[in-house]
């Protein structure tokens, strides 16, 4: 088999390998917020289609801390956490799907757009957890900015900054699996016209 056509079968198992990512990171959190206003430490998980839940080292202690949350924000949080879900799991089996088409070279132009659209949803499914990470860079730049006079208030300010989880990283790593996929995908598709025309011309 030339080398040509090994690389072009290449993004086909990175497209799997991703898909299989993609889907490991529904079963992680992608966030979680520690909240240490209360005078003891307590961990909010954010996660696809499970929503908020909260760990505390104890099972009443979890449930109060559920309750002090508005039911709006829950219900909204979990409406979110289940898009999110959805994307990852439409996303994963498009990648899985087209990866495996494209690796088998069968249908190579079906295989390689359900890996394309596969990327997308994958990105549009990070989007809630980018505009996290924003907040948790606003934060920290006001906490900074406060300062060690108003110590307590930088306190107050920092209590809730979300920490970024397993499972982001999954879904980040997936992305760029996919994303390298396509690159070569492309890059060799252009090598291959270039010979072409190069041996036409000749």
């Amino acid at each position: 088999m030339p080398w040509q056509e090994r690389m072009l079968r290449l993004p086909g198992f990175l497209a799997v390998i991703s898909g299989v990512f993609a889907l490991l990171s529904c079963l992680f959190p992608w966030w979680a917020l520690f909240d240490r206003s209360g005078g003891s430490l307590i961990e909010y998980s954010i996660a696809p289609f499970r929503g908020v839940s909260a760990s505390s080292g104890s099972r009443w202690s979890d449930m109060a801390a559920i309750n002090t949350l508005a039911q709006d924000d829950l219900e909204l949080a979990r409406a979110i956490t289940v898009s999110v879900g959805l994307a990852l799991v439409i996303a994963a089996l498009s990648l899985i799907v087209g990866g495996i088409l494209v690796a088998r070279a069968r249908m190579q132009v079906v295989g390689i757009s359900l890996t394309l659209f596969g990327a997308v949803i994958l990105g549009y499914a990070r989007v809630p957890s980018e505009m996290v990470g924003n907040v948790a860079d606003a934060a920290s730049d006001i906490s900074s900015a406060i300062g060690s006079e108003f110590s307590l208030a930088a306190d107050l300010v920092g209590s809730m900054v979300p920490e970024a989880r397993f499972g982001l990283g999954l879904s980040t790593f997936a992305l760029t699996l996919a994303a390298l996929g396509l690159v070569i995908y492309v890059a060799m598709i252009a090598y291959r016209e270039t010979i072409r025309i190069k041996r036409w011309m000749a």
